[in-house]
């Protein structure tokens, strides 16, 4: 799987297939401009059925080592019924791929943190502060780096006001320019009457590769949504890709379960860039997405 770790010399080179323009019917991944070759999408435990996990140590939450079980419970285990873990899963998604470790470990430490005591068990959140927990495990306590794996480490919360403000017109818009900038982007998605929301990850669209603002928005957008697989083969995430393309129906506007507006966003960007005599070197290993509310 390729990753981004040493590649922030080379953020605006991309290697996939390309198309310009949108699709006039639902179109494949062989015309899809994709950011890079995306991992193995991280997948949330529920879908739709209830699962249980061991509590071996009586702590009251599932710690990493524990059992969990689709099929039923054994003695004492505790029965989890709603699973709003996708915004643990988008933040994981883009800190695997931006060289930070492997998205399930990621996904299963945010779960260990956040789904304890004390919390709502399997709670919906924001990526941003996901994304945030999991960079501060990796400092010490003065704020230096104990393994800085990547580059990647600049973390902006993106309000639909934050976008209009630097003059994006539509989620199409806001999205393309970010993917080309060399960011990871999640994006925070809400029914019309903003009942309920949830987070997928942006991996591409259907315009060019050298897409520019002014040319004419993508006409769909591609995503990896952790709802649509099945993550419990042997416990591992091992369905190769989770790709899905949804059209973009107005300015802020997919066909996500019919009518989803993008509200916000969360994006990880490079921070530092680095020293000119490593660029080739950077070069030979291949290049590779309102408020706040919480979302399942």
């Amino acid at each position: 799987m390729r990753r981004a770790a040493l590649l922030c010399a080379l953020c605006t080179l991309v290697v996939l297939a390309s198309i310009v323009g949108a699709a006039a019917t639902t179109p494949s991944e062989s015309n899809a401009w994709l950011k890079q070759d995306p991992p193995n999408d991280v997948d949330k435990w529920n879908l739709g059925v209830s699962f249980w996990y061991e509590d071996a140590n009586s702590n009251g939450k599932w710690d990493r080592g524990e059992d969990r079980s689709l099929g039923g419970a054994g003695e004492g285990w505790t029965e989890v019924t709603s699973d709003g873990t996708c915004w643990m899963a988008a933040a994981a998604n883009i800190l695997g791929c931006a060289g930070w470790g492997d998205e399930k470990d990621i996904y299963e430490e945010m779960v260990a943190e956040y789904c304890g005591p004390g919390l709502p068990q399997w709670r919906g959140g924001d990526e941003c502060d996901a994304v945030n927990w999991y960079l501060n495990r990796q400092k010490n306590p003065d704020g230096t780096w104990t393994d800085k794996k990547s580059c990647y480490t600049a973390v902006r919360s993106w309000t639909r006001a934050d976008m209009q403000a630097e003059g994006y017109t539509s989620g199409a818009e806001f999205i393309a320019d970010q993917l080309r900038q060399c960011q990871y982007v999640t994006l925070g998605i809400y029914d019309v009457t903003r009942s309920h929301g949830h987070a997928v990850t942006a991996w591409g669209d259907t315009a060019s590769a050298d897409w520019k603002t002014t040319d004419a928005d993508p006409g769909w957008l591609w995503i990896a949504d952790s709802d649509d697989d099945d993550a419990w083969s042997e416990h591992k995430y091992d369905k190769v890709r989770d790709l899905q393309p949804f059209k973009w129906t107005s300015a802020w506007e997919l066909s996500y379960s019919g009518r989803e507006n993008v509200w916000d966003a969360c994006t990880l960007c490079p921070s530092d860039v680095p020293e000119p005599a490593t660029w080739v070197l950077l070069a030979c290993t291949g290049v590779v997405g309102l408020l706040k509310r919480r979302r399942k």
